[in-house]
């Protein structure tokens, strides 16, 4: 067996139309136009996406990109 990263855990927030990753109140300087972009970078590995944080409005925005990406 090989060993390496095989598993990838990316959070997201949206950010003037960006998707930035981040993790809990920490907000990194990476922005993808959309969550295929994100997606399609870590092809190959298994991918839990989650929105992080955001409003309601963004909440909706991700679930329409997620049920896109299927």
């Amino acid at each position: 067996m090989e060993l390496g990263v095989q598993y990838f855990d990316v959070r997201v927030r949206k950010d003037r139309g960006k998707w930035r990753i981040c993790h809990g109140k920490v907000d990194f300087n990476i922005t993808y136009e959309s969550l295929r972009d994100i997606v399609d970078l870590f092809s190959g590995y298994k991918l839990r996406l989650i929105l992080e944080r955001g409003t309601l409005w963004d909440e909706e925005d991700f679930k329409f990109w997620v049920r896109d990406l299927s």
